[in-house]
């Protein structure tokens, strides 16, 4: 499908969009928008089912079977055939004509009450209603030429935008063209809740107006994989595929920046628990080789001391066998009379010859 706008026109919108100080992101054409706002509220329904936009100045349609588009086409004209109408038939400018238009106008039968501005409209009304109807029998046999099937049956009609607010237009559009017309809902399915607390509750009681908006905005939220027919000139493509691109690249670099940042923080955030976890190591082993070292020296005072007390017990081995032959002796002449005992002498053994060693370590004198 081949997206073709008249140059000027897509140009002055986008003119004016740019005065408003609006960036535009995209053109698409209504009846892709009314496509996407049909597809998310009624799915794949069966048969071939139109939905027709009339707004202002231009009706948009949209061919949708089983639930993908197969013909879509814009005609120049739109509901303010009725306010023409209305302004020459009374006389009065197209403001007053228009105003004339949404208080008076209706193409219901008339009832006994009615005002008679009514019936002084009524005729530039079913006027103009007959000229849309005649457009859109045209538009669909245009379909059925271009779609390259004369037999094409269209079962349904939905019927959007301003113009089909007109009281009895849809009505009377289902007797001209002999098929069944809805009215569509583009919030079928939405959840309006949100815009509902903010106090838009007027958009359920506008729904028909919302179906290009609605369908415009599931178009910008699609998946970048899913194509959508873009009228946007190349110019303006070009500058907006740049951005796109150089956003994505910024946004890449700030997330890239971002996951530095954090790193670098838990990498300071860990040298510090390791640089405090070492201080700790190193003043609990200041500690414990502190320790060490007093035990150290306390063993080695313990070492001399016992070297000391091995040399005096060396030095008293003779006092104690002496008092050991003592102790004997005394046992030895116990209740003896005469008997006592006067000298005890030690002598070496080494300096003695033989004869007199077996009696040189005691000298006794009785």
């Amino acid at each position: 499908m081949v997206g073709v706008g008249k140059k000027s026109y897509v140009d002055e919108r986008l003119e004016i969009a740019k005065r408003a100080g609006i960036d535009v992101r995209d053109a698409v054409p209504n009846a892709f928008a009314l496509y996407a706002a049909y597809k998310n509220a009624y799915g794949a329904e069966g048969g071939t089912n139109m939905v027709l936009d009339i707004g202002a100045d231009n009706m948009d349609m949209a061919l949708v079977r089983g639930g993908k588009l197969i013909y879509a086409r814009n005609v120049s004209t739109g509901a303010r055939l009725f306010d023409t109408n209305v302004a020459g038939i009374a006389n009065v400018g197209a403001e007053e004509g228009e105003w004339l238009k949404i208080r008076f106008g209706s193409l219901l039968p008339p009832a006994d009450n009615a005002d008679p501005k009514e019936e002084e409209i009524r005729p530039a009304i079913r006027t103009a209603a007959g000229q849309l109807a005649g457009f859109i029998q045209s538009s669909m046999n245009h379909a059925k030429i271009e779609f390259g099937d004369r037999d094409l049956v269209i079962d349904k009609i939905y019927l959007s935008g301003g113009g089909a607010r007109l009281r009895g237009f849809p009505e009377y559009l289902q007797s001209s063209i002999k098929l069944p017309i809805e009215l569509f809902d583009p919030f079928k399915g939405l959840d309006t809740a949100a815009a509902e607390k903010l106090g838009l509750e007027e958009l359920r009681s506008l729904p028909t107006d919302m179906a290009v908006p609605v369908g415009l905005a599931q178009l910008a939220l699609m998946p970048t994989e899913k194509s959508t027919l873009s009228i946007l000139p190349d110019e303006i493509k070009r500058r907006r595929n740049f951005f796109r691109t150089w956003s994505y690249v910024a946004a890449g670099a700030l997330m890239l920046a971002a996951s530095l940042v954090v790193l670098t923080s838990v990498a300071l955030v860990r040298r510090a628990g390791a640089t405090s976890k070492r201080e700790k190591f190193e003043a609990d082993s200041s500690v414990q080789l502190a320790r060490v070292s007093k035990l150290s020296q306390i063993e080695a005072d313990q070492r001399e001391v016992e070297s000391k007390i091995d040399r005096v017990a060396v030095a008293t081995l003779a006092s104690k066998a002496l008092l050991d032959v003592h102790a004997e002796l005394r046992d030895f002449a116990k209740g003896e009379e005469g008997i006592m005992l006067r000298e005890i002498r030690i002598v070496d053994p080494a300096k003695e010859d033989k004869a007199g060693r077996r009696c040189s370590l005691l000298w006794m004198v009785f």
